[in-house]
């Protein structure tokens, strides 16, 4: 191992009192969920993220598609059950799909969730 892998290494005990040096796990790639909620005027957006490594995670989301003519927001929610990851999804004027990401970083990988909200009229069509 190279003077990179100084630190990063984690000892197993043996029987014998002897230990077994095997690699940390670096550069593992973070785990993301993404989901909303359903039949709702307003729908919240919440990601679940983590990492093995423990490496510090940044969450984002972004609107990657919309009905034309529209520029639907992704805001921070108030009160109780702000996260990292929850946003309330506004300003959604017609009907239609719109298609959102949810972008996980560790510093080190990146891992793209998308998520497909569909807009009904008031007769329930898109």
């Amino acid at each position: 191992m190279g003077n990179g892998d100084a630190g990063r290494i984690r000892g197993l005990a043996s029987a014998a009192g002897m230990y077994r040096a095997s690699p940390a796990m670096s550069g593992t790639r973070p785990v993301a969920r993404a989901a909303s909620t359903e039949n709702c005027s307003v729908p919240f957006l919440w990601g679940r993220a983590s990492d093995v490594d423990r490496d510090n995670l940044t969450c984002e989301w972004s609107v990657l598609r919309s009905p034309a003519g529209t520029s639907p927001e992704i805001v921070m929610p108030t009160g109780p059950g702000r996260g990292p990851a929850r946003r309330k999804l506004t300003a959604l004027t017609a009907p239609g799909d719109y298609l959102l990401q949810l972008r996980v970083q560790d510093g080190h990988n990146t891992i793209d969730k998308r998520l497909k909200v569909t807009v009904f009229d008031p007769k329930g069509r898109r």
